[in-house]
């Protein structure tokens, strides 16, 4: 299908169900989230992915469906989030929850 669509011009996902553009996301009532019934041996995407989010291992595919400024709302909120959870602040102390 990918070779279809670039011969036609168009983009590499182009006749390809978003559902499997997504995976291991998946859209429901238009909210996307990751399933959280895999495993690591059902994980399909490449290897090197397995030690990031999988928010960062889908970006292109994010950006594709549900747009750049998403995106962009989705690194804000990740950067917000990966500050509160740090176990070290700025001062270099161990943060006590």
């Amino acid at each position: 299908m990918r070779e279809l669509a670039k011969r036609q011009g168009k983009q590499k996902w182009a006749f390809k169900p978003s559902a499997c553009i997504l995976y291991p996301l998946f859209e429901e009532d238009g909210v996307i989230a990751p399933d959280t019934t895999l495993d690591d041996e059902l994980w399909c995407s490449k290897k090197e992915n397995h030690a990031t989010t999988v928010f960062r291992a889908c970006l292109v595919e994010l950006e594709y469906l549900a747009g750049k400024e998403a995106v962009e709302k989705l690194k804000a909120l990740e950067k917000d989030y990966l500050k509160a959870t740090e176990p070290v602040g700025a001062n270099g102390k161990l943060r006590m929850f």
